[in-house]
């Protein structure tokens, strides 16, 4: 793994950040479903970018791969970013609770605020901008 694979994964988290902007755009109405997953995604593709960049091997299957806890566990403990990728942990059901209609409706969580979502979208901007400051400027 080099520096410009993990970048692509940072490529990809600006991509997910750039749809949750859109998808919070007031017109016609925020799609706010879309907001959250895209959120979720761009915070997963963060802490990926940062094991690959770490050249930490992480779970790709069986839904482990998008659970951001476990993506995070997989962070050397005294590593200066640990404690924020753990901060986006909370995101991870939002990789899927958003994307399916609900065996019980009554159980389901209710959709993020569009408030919400923007706190969490500076969390992971601010996450990923430091991913990439490590990253440096050995990339492509």
């Amino acid at each position: 793994m080099s520096r410009s694979d993990a970048y692509k994964w940072v490529e990809k988290s600006r991509s997910d950040i750039d749809v949750v902007k859109r998808a919070l755009a007031p017109n016609p109405a925020p799609n706010l479903e879309a907001a959250a997953y895209h959120c979720q995604q761009a915070a997963e593709k963060a802490v990926k970018a940062l094991l690959v960049h770490l050249s930490v091997a992480f779970a790709r299957g069986g839904g482990k791969g998008h659970d951001i806890r476990i993506l995070a566990r997989n962070i050397p403990r005294k590593h200066a970013l640990y404690g924020a990728a753990w901060s986006l942990a909370h995101l991870t059901p939002w990789a899927t609770v958003f994307r399916n209609p609900s065996d019980d409706p009554a159980a389901a969580p209710p959709v993020p605020s569009v408030s919400d979502i923007a706190r969490e979208l500076n969390l992971n901007t601010a996450f990923l901008d430091q991913v990439e400051a490590e990253i440096g400027d050995d990339v492509p």
